[in-house]
């Protein structure tokens, strides 16, 4: 979670939310954490606005609920759909597919013409 010009926390650092109002459409959030010494710090956003502060909640719950340590997003060496064997090949000759190639032994060997 970062904030602008204040910095920001990774989801192991987070202790605990507290919301709190004082019935006149203010919303206070707590925000627990540990600091990276490793002390225990409070954060207080305030939110004069009911939508605002609403969402500002939904995302915290999204944020304390997600993975710590997420799985990286990238594709795995598969399928990467129809152009496997076939698709655009521009190549004039020398076939682009790396499915239909033999694989290189020695890149210091000419393919093209």
């Amino acid at each position: 979670m970062w904030v602008e010009g204040q910095g920001g926390i990774e989801r192991s650092q987070l202790l605990s939310i507290r919301k709190e109002s004082d019935g006149h459409d203010e919303y206070y959030y707590y925000v627990d954490y540990l600091n990276r010494i490793g002390e225990k710090r409070t954060a207080l956003f305030l939110f004069a606005n009911k939508k605002a502060g609403r969402d500002f909640g939904r995302s915290l719950v999204r944020f304390k609920m997600q993975d710590s340590s997420p799985i990286p997003n990238y594709r795995l060496p598969a399928s990467q759909g129809p152009q496997d064997t076939q698709g655009r090949d521009k190549s004039y000759g020398v076939p682009m597919n790396p499915y239909v190639n033999p694989p290189i032994t020695d890149w210091k060997e000419k393919t093209t013409p």
